[in-house]
């Protein structure tokens, strides 16, 4: 005999695990920000987007590359298809764009 609970077990895949996972570190990461943004601590969320009071293109453009290049790496990781070459481009990415910021800064 079946029970829902062998049924529930014969589902889960680590695939599905690991979305669920990430899933509530993503809602708690989205907790923290959110519990942060309203202390009185000087931490506000939109200082993220922001940059001297203005709204700031490269931040946000920052913000979007992150949230979309996190996001396929992730993907890329739960379908095993994640690949030396697919890492490194992602750390390059990050590094040359922190650098090429400091570097534009600094002019």
């Amino acid at each position: 005999m079946v029970t829902s609970v062998g049924l529930l077990f014969h589902a889960l895949t680590v695939d599905s695990v690991m979305a669920v996972i990430f899933f509530i570190v993503a809602l708690y990461i989205g907790f923290l920000l959110y519990q942060f943004h309203n202390g009185n601590n000087g931490f506000s969320v939109v200082d993220l987007l922001m940059e001297n009071g203005k709204a700031s293109t490269t931040r946000f453009s920052f913000m979007v590359a992150l949230v979309v290049s996190t996001w396929a790496f992730v993907e890329l990781t739960l379908s095993g298809k994640l690949s030396e070459w697919y890492f490194t481009g992602y750390m390059v990415s990050w590094v040359a764009a922190k650098l090429g910021s400091q570097y534009l800064n600094k002019e």
